[in-house]
């Protein structure tokens, strides 16, 4: 397409400039001039670093939606609950105050627990560990974002996430299972000060 552009409307010049995402192709942006070797090598990385921005901003637009297409309905009407989302879930998570760069845990990845992974992710927290008995749902929650999805009842948890975020332990951890026995070895995988937030009853 680009080079019957270029014939039909006498361009001397391409320049194509792909953008990922998920490491995976996205597209490309195709900028055209009438002079010939109109554009040089310096503005072409200029603007590969420019379309590189790209990729967390349609990250972030597939996380919404993937979120809402998990999202709880209501059972009689089967139409998108949004306040139960917007209001409950997403106050709850605004609510550890989650910071760029920051480990967190979700305890328990069911429906709500893949929402505070993605909400987490879209808050700029690495890496999302989650944690789950059901080998199903960690393969849900690897597919849906997850950085690195662990078995509850394995022994060596604490040594596995600490492999995780290089010995620094979690900054915040999220209780989603509602096994209230749970809470003392998810406060274990927190560092000194670091945050829980329960979002089960």
């Amino acid at each position: 397409v680009g080079s019957e552009m270029c014939i039909r409307d006498r361009y001397r010049s391409l320049l194509c400039v792909p953008f990922f995402v998920n490491e995976e192709a996205g597209g490309a942006v195709h900028l055209f001039s009438r002079t010939p070797r109109g554009y040089a090598p310096e503005q072409a990385q200029l603007l590969a670093i420019l379309f590189m921005q790209i990729e967390p901003v349609v990250n972030a637009i597939a996380s919404e939606e993937s979120i809402k297409r998990l999202a709880i309905t209501d059972s009689l009407t089967q139409l998108y609950n949004r306040r139960f989302f917007d209001q409950q879930i997403e106050i709850e998570i605004r609510r550890a105050r989650l910071e760029m760069g920051e480990a967190v845990i979700v305890f328990g990845l069911g429906v709500i627990g893949q929402f505070v992974v993605q909400l987490a992710r879209l808050d700029g927290a690495r890496p999302v560990i989650g944690v789950d008995l059901s080998p199903m749902r960690r393969e849900f929650a690897e597919v849906g974002g997850v950085d690195l999805a662990l078995d509850g009842a394995a022994d060596d948890l604490a040594e596995q996430v600490s492999a995780a975020t290089r010995g620094r332990m979690a900054d915040c951890v999220f209780e989603v299972t509602g096994v209230a026995s749970l809470i003392p070895r998810e406060m274990d995988l927190l560092h000194r000060q670091g945050r829980i937030v329960i979002l089960s009853s």
